[in-house]
Parts: structure tokens; C-alpha cells; sequence
């Protein structure tokens, strides 16, 4: 590692019950059980907390771009969805085999914009290709990014 490289941090604790406790930049929040099944689990999961920050990097990561190239661009949403190979082995299934290893990942973004298309679709080929979370998961999963825009 060169002296120079920049490092992030993140640390997590967990007691006997309850969410994890997590800590990056002197800042704390709390992410509930790996994975759950139970649409009233009291907090977000970690894997809920994964596909929320794909959604907050391709959302987030155009607007960034499109401000700087000062495009007109009214509003960005992301929406994920995800499928696990197996999620039935998290949960420890009686003869259940494979793992529950994220398989694929859609993420659709929506752009409120009156720019030039032109111009939308070099932004959005410059956010995938500086992403650090889509180089990564496209080199572990069957990852699908696409847009839309709306007026």
C-alpha cells in the first residue's frame, strides 16, 4: 500500500440483542440482522443497507456528475431489486445447498430532466465507469444499470 493511498473505516458492535451499532467518521448508525424474511423487522438489514447504497451511488453519483457539467436535472431516483442464489441457507434449511450469495442486482434510475439526451448518456457512461460499488459488484454478479429520463 502506498503511504499516500486514502483508507475509509467503518467499525460495528453488537451486543446479546438488538441492531449493530456502526461508526465511520465519527458518525453512528445502525443496521438490523444480515437478512430477514419479516416485512415488520424493526430495522433495515445489511443486505437492505448494500442495495441501499448501490441505489445512493448511481442516484447520487449522476447528480454529482450532471451538476458539474451543469446540465438542467431536476430530480434522480434509483430503484433496486436483488436476488440472493439461495437465501434459504442463511436461514440454515434442512438440505438447502448453494449459498446466499447476492445473484443479480437491477438497478433502474430515473431522471427528471429537460438536457439534451446526448448529453444524459455521457453522464450516466461516466458515472458507471467511476462508481466503486458498480466495478465491484459487476465483477461478482450479474449487475443491470439502466436509466430513464422524464420530463
Amino acid at each position: 500500500m502506498l503511504p499516500d493511498e486514502p483508507t475509509w473505516h467503518a467499525r460495528a458492535a453488537v451486543g446479546r440483542r438488538g441492531p449493530a451499532a456502526v461508526w465511520v467518521r465519527g458518525r453512528r448508525f445502525t443496521i438490523g440482522v444480515p437478512l430477514s424474511f419479516d416485512i415488520d423487522e424493526p430495522d433495515p438489514t445489511a443486505l437492505e443497507h448494500v442495495l441501499g447504497a448501490i441505489a445512493a451511488d448511481a442516484a447520487g453519483g449522476f447528480a454529482e456528475r450532471a451538476r458539474r457539467r451543469r446540465l438542467d436535472v431536476e430530480s434522480v431516483e434509483a430503484a433496486v431489486e436483488a436476488k440472493l442464489d439461495n437465501p434459504l441457507t442463511y436461514l440454515a434449511v434442512v438440505g438447502e445447498e448453494r449459498n446466499p450469495a447476492l445473484k443479480s442486482v437491477r438497478v433502474r434510475v430515473y431522471i427528471t430532466t429537460s438536457a439534451d439526451q446526448a448529453a444524459i448518456e455521457e453522464v450516466w457512461r461516466d458515472t458507471l465507469a467511476r462508481s466503486p460499488l458498480v466495478s465491484t459488484f459487476a465483477r461478482s454478479l450479474d449487475l443491470e444499470l439502466t436509466y430513464k429520463t422524464m420530463l
